[in-house]
This record gives C-alpha cells, sequence and structure tokens, in this order.
C-alpha cells in the first residue's frame, strides 16, 4: 500500500507547478529537495528516481551549455 508521494516527489511538483515552462537541471531540483545540503550523487540519484513517477510528461533533454543535462515540462504535469 503506497504512503502517497514521497519529500522528493511533492517537491519537485511544486517546482514545476510554480513555473511550468522552467527547464531545470537534476541539481536545481534535488537543491530545493534538500535545503542546506551539498548535493552530490546520492541527491541527484533521489531525483532521477522521483521524476518518472510524478508524471510521464516530464522528459529529459539537453538544458543549458554543452554536457549539462536537466529535465523540463513537455506539455503539462497529468
Amino acid at each position: 500500500m503506497s504512503r502517497g508521494p514521497g519529500h522528493v516527489q511533492r517537491t519537485i511538483a511544486a517546482a514545476y507547478d510554480a513555473e511550468p515552462n522552467r527547464r531545470f537541471t537534476t541539481r536545481q531540483l534535488a537543491a530545493l529537495a534538500y535545503p542546506g545540503v551539498e548535493i552530490g550523487k546520492p541527491q541527484t540519484d533521489a531525483v532521477l528516481r522521483a521524476i518518472p513517477s510524478i508524471s510521464p510528461a516530464l522528459t529529459f533533454c539537453r538544458v543549458g551549455a554543452k554536457g549539462r543535462f536537466g529535465w523540463h515540462h513537455v506539455w503539462g504535469r497529468a
């Protein structure tokens, strides 16, 4: 039985609800989910695991400079 969305999922969903046209990098989403924590691989991995369960409308793509990747909103959170 699921207990509902976790802290990371709720934080990511709130970020996209607040700014639906913004493109976030994985590290930016991790910084929102873990304020005051040095962002490393465990935090970014948690974000990468949480994103597919939030919405199929989130797509991984190149954002910003060469070699930097992030998630962006395709057509709206389902």
